[in-house]
C-alpha cells in the first residue's frame, strides 16, 4: 500500500472511531447495524484494512453522518466550508425537511429545518446537550414541555436545555425556516 492511501485509511478509521464514541455506540453494536464483523470494523477503525465504498456508506448511515465527515483530517483542517450545492435535504416528518450542515467532528451540530404551512417537526423530541434556534423566515411555535409554547418570528431566537421534550409547529399560511445549533455531548 502506498503511504498516501495508508494515511487516508488511518484518517477515515480515526474519524469513524471518534464519531462512534461520540454517539456512545460500541464496536459490536455498530458492526451489527452495518452487517459486518466487529474484528473487521476494528481493522477499519485502525486503518489496517482496505474496505469498500459500500461499507463506508453503511457505516455513515448507521452513524447518521455524511461519509464526507470520515475524510476530514481534524489535525490538518481547522475549518469547514459547506457550499449550497452540497447541501442535502432529507425528510424529517411529513413535509418537513432538514439539512445537517455541520456534524460529528465539532462540538456542535448545525441544521436548517424547513417547516411547510400547517406542518410540524413530529413528536416531541429530547436529547442531550443544548439547542439554539434562529428563525430565518416565517413564524412558528416551539412547544417546550412544562415550559409553555412560544411564538417565534423572523429574526427571533431561543435557547433551551435540549433534554426538555420539544417540537416545532407552523400554524401559519407560509413556510418557516429555522437554523438549529445543537451542542454535541
Amino acid at each position: 500500500m502506498d503511504s498516501l492511501l495508508e494515511e487516508d485509511l488511518v484518517t477515515i478509521g480515526k474519524n469513524i472511531h471518534k464519531i462512534r464514541k461520540q454517539k456512545k455506540m460500541n464496536l459490536k453494536d455498530l458492526a451489527k447495524l452495518v452487517s459486518i464483523s466487529a474484528p473487521y470494523l476494528s481493522q477499519i477503525e485502525n486503518g489496517k484494512v482496505n474496505f469498500s465504498l459500500n461499507d463506508l456508506v453503511l457505516i455513515g448511515n448507521a452513524l447518521n453522518v455524511s461519509i464526507s465527515s470520515f475524510f476530514i483530517d481534524a489535525e490538518k483542517s481547522k475549518t469547514r466550508l459547506v457550499r449550497k450545492k452540497d447541501i442535502i435535504w432529507k425528510p424529517l416528518f411529513g413535509s418537513t425537511t432538514e439539512a445537517v450542515l455541520m456534524k460529528s467532528l465539532s462540538d456542535f451540530e448545525v441544521s436548517i429545518i424547513q417547516i411547510p404551512e400547517g406542518q410540524n417537526s413530529g413528536f416531541k423530541n429530547c436529547h442531550d446537550g443544548s439547542e439554539f434556534c434562529f428563525v430565518t423566515d416565517g413564524a412558528l411555535e416551539i412547544e417546550l414541555e412544562n415550559n409553555g409554547t412560544h411564538i417565534l418570528r423572523t429574526g427571533d431566537a431561543c435557547y433551551f436545555d435540549a433534554s426538555i421534550p420539544h417540537r416545532w409547529v407552523n400554524n401559519k399560511s407560509e413556510k418557516a425556516e429555522i437554523i438549529i445549533i445543537n451542542t454535541v455531548v
